[in-house]
């Protein structure tokens, strides 16, 4: 579910700026679509020499996997790390869209 939401969060954050749904349902290229909005999500996912962040990939792995194997396990540490940023996401999307849901509020109202 961490996957699914991480997926619709990065749909509403578009449909918010563009004003039309994404057609995609890949982690990885909505991330990479939405790079000039948010420096904050480019920073949560931003895959270093020292520390290398797999959330999206294993994100998108995951949103297969879950509904395609019945067996499909996560070991817990794995899923507490995917799931912090994926909380950390919902929160600076959430950020991002209500920004600019007031700029739309203020431009109506001149």
């Amino acid at each position: 579910m961490t996957a699914k939401a991480a997926i619709l969060y990065y749909k509403m954050l578009y449909y918010v700026y563009h004003s039309e749904p994404f057609g995609y349902d890949d982690p990885v290229i909505l991330h990479e679509r939405m790079r000039t909005l948010s420096t904050e999500l480019m920073l949560l996912f931003d895959d270093t020499d020292t520390e290398g962040n797999t959330t999206l990939a294993c994100l998108r792995s995951f949103a297969r996997k879950a509904f395609e194997e019945r067996k499909f396990m996560l070991h817990p540490c794995e899923l507490r790390m995917h799931m912090a940023r994926g909380v950390r996401m919902g929160g600076i999307v959430t950020w991002y869209c209500e920004k600019r849901l007031e700029l739309y509020k203020s431009m109506s109202r001149t």
